[in-house]
């Protein structure tokens, strides 16, 4: 099973400006922009419980 991205023997596939996928990086005239890196939005949410002498802190990222 391959994963994304990678041929079956595990080396990096690249899609060219037609639309085939090639084990070669393309020229730089047959390039395409596939998507963006950055995450869309990133949100958190933090809580605190605190009973006598005890606190109990967490916090979540995504």
């Amino acid at each position: 099973m391959a994963l994304p991205g990678k041929n079956a023997t595990g080396v990096s596939t690249y899609q060219n400006a037609a639309g085939a996928t090639i084990a070669t990086q393309p020229l730089t005239t047959d390039q395409r922009v596939a998507g963006s890196a950055q995450p869309k939005m990133i949100y958190g949410w933090s809580n605190t419980f605190s009973y006598k002498n005890f606190d109990l802190n967490f916090w979540c990222v995504r």
